[in-house]
């Protein structure tokens, strides 16, 4: 998960500059949840100001403008049920016992 707001912010910031080319047709996510192992950002569909129910996995570029089409990468979800599922099967390819270790300490 975003752990505050900021963060959450400068996803969205960046996100919009990626596609306001035109390179993917959802023009705006509100940032929920960020991959700690890359630069995946999961978020929900913002259209026409409306927050929807289909959530938008992007890979962010950082490139500092917009893209060209087809990037950033994008996995498109119908519901946030639907992402955590496939949140889950991502994490435990990528969550070996070194970062569970870090999960139990204080």
């Amino acid at each position: 998960m975003i752990e505050n707001d900021e963060m959450s912010a400068g996803f969205r910031r960046e996100y919009v500059l990626e596609v306001s080319g035109g390179s993917l047709p959802e023009r705006d996510m509100l940032p929920f949840a960020h991959r700690q192992d890359c630069d995946d950002v999961a978020g929900f569909v913002v259209d026409n100001g409306e927050v929807r129910e289909a959530v938008i996995e992007i890979h962010l570029t950082y490139r500092g403008g917009p893209e060209i089409p087809g990037y950033p990468q994008a996995k498109r979800f119908a519901s946030f049920w639907e992402w955590l599922k496939s949140a889950i099967d991502d994490s435990a390819d990528w969550c070996g016992e070194e970062e569970l270790a870090d999960l139990k300490e204080p």
